[in-house]
């Protein structure tokens, strides 16, 4: 039997610069066939003032669903109303399956009360992509401590089907809402490899006593960016960095913009802002290190890509790349003592060519691994909405 699943997302494609909706499509362009999907979404990219110009979004006209891939997609504004017009989806499309790929998004917020309240019947799947985690809800913590524990007070934690990537998210997952909640294990899928341009011989060499480091995410403080540049500083006469990633929290970016502005004028760093996800790869395959000091991940899709270009990661020890310097690839390092991390930009700093050559053969060693151990992610994606349908179906 055909499993239709209704999707509220903040963000889908042609978005670009929200991790969580790329691996939402992923895992939704896998299971097309025995499932149909319907998607309701905002009608703008992270960061964007305004929406996208119709034709891009809705070709069918304001209210309409457009084929987008593997699903059928109404594009709206995240505005007042827009919780009624996720609760008209639902009559419209009669969903086995709600899939909610954020627990805080206002249209993951309109589902769940009308959940609480019975309005809703499906079964409802909640994927928190690391808002669990315990650096995650540091921040604007009063908001989402109280959307918690109404979900702990009413009993709806406990009628939710949760997704987590591992293990360890599980683990946060039942810290914050209670041991009881139902959880399935669906890891993250990985885009397929995609081919860029800069390869291993196409590089300038490299000389020791310098590098180019790139960091690529929001500038938000859970990713880390004002941490790395803090980093950085001891050795901000040796390194090219640039800065990709669109401004999203003001107050993170006035902090970097302090750092930034203590430079002297011969320093090299550059804040690029917002760049198209196609133009990711060959950046990347172009730097000598990626950073990444985040206070937590559920998966890290910039990692995923900075290995499949060859680029080596410096990264902390929360997110599920582990074991990087055991397979020559980088680190992933605790966010203190701040020294380690200094000396391993050292170590690429006073990188030759042939050093180089080796840590970015290992990048795309580990990455070839990721991408092999996709059949299983598959299959525990079918699992996760096959016993979700089930579970409606029952009812």
């Amino acid at each position: 039997m055909t499993v239709r699943l209704l999707v509220v997302s903040q963000y889908w494609e042609p978005a670009e610069l929200a991790g969580g909706a790329r691996s939402t499509g992923r895992a939704v362009a896998a299971l097309a066939g025995p499932v149909d999907t319907w998607v309701v979404s905002g009608d703008r990219d992270v960061g964007d003032a305004g929406p996208w110009p119709t034709p891009v979004a809705c070709s069918g006209g304001a209210g309409a669903w457009v084929d987008r891939g593997a699903a059928r997609v109404l594009y709206q504004r995240w505005d007042r109303g827009a919780g009624a017009r996720v609760a008209r989806a639902v009559d419209e499309i009669a969903p086995d399956v709600i899939y909610l790929p954020s627990l805080f998004a206002p249209g993951s917020l309109a589902v769940l009360w009308r959940r609480a309240l019975g309005a809703i019947r499906p079964t409802v799947v909640v994927a928190p992509e690391g808002e669990l985690h315990p650096g995650a809800l540091a921040h604007h913590r009063g908001r989402k401590r109280a959307v918690v524990a109404l979900l702990r007070a009413s009993g709806l934690a406990g009628r939710l089907r949760w997704r987590a990537v591992d293990v360890q998210e599980a683990a946060h997952i039942r810290a914050a809402v209670g041991r009881r909640a139902r959880i399935d294990l669906a890891p993250d899928l990985h885009d397929p490899p995609t081919p860029v341009t800069t390869g291993l011989r196409d590089l300038p060499p490299k000389h020791p006593g310098r590098a180019r480091v790139v960091f690529v995410g929001t500038v938000v403080p859970k990713k880390g960016l004002h941490r790395a540049l803090e980093l950085l500083w001891p050795s901000r006469h040796q390194i090219d960095l640039d800065i990709y990633g669109p401004v999203v929290d003001d107050a993170e970016w006035a902090r970097c913009r302090s750092v930034l502005d203590r430079c002297e004028p011969d320093v090299a760093w550059a804040a690029h802002g917002p760049i198209a996800h196609d133009e990711v790869g060959p950046l990347l395959a172009a730097a000598d290190l990626c950073i990444l000091p985040t206070l937590g991940e559920n998966y890290g899709y910039v990692i995923a890509e900075a290995l499949d270009a060859g680029c080596p990661v410096l990264t902390s020890d929360q997110t599920p790349w582990i074991g990087l310097a055991d397979d020559g690839c980088g680190w992933d390092l605790p966010l203190e003592p701040t020294a380690a991390w200094r000396d391993a930009v050292a170590q690429v700093i006073g990188w030759d060519d042939d050093r180089r050559r080796a840590a970015r053969r290992a990048a795309r060693e580990r990455a070839e691994r990721a991408h092999r151990a996709a059949e299983a992610d598959v299959g525990a994606w079918r699992a996760l909405i096959d016993g979700a349908a089930r579970a409606a179906w029952r009812r």
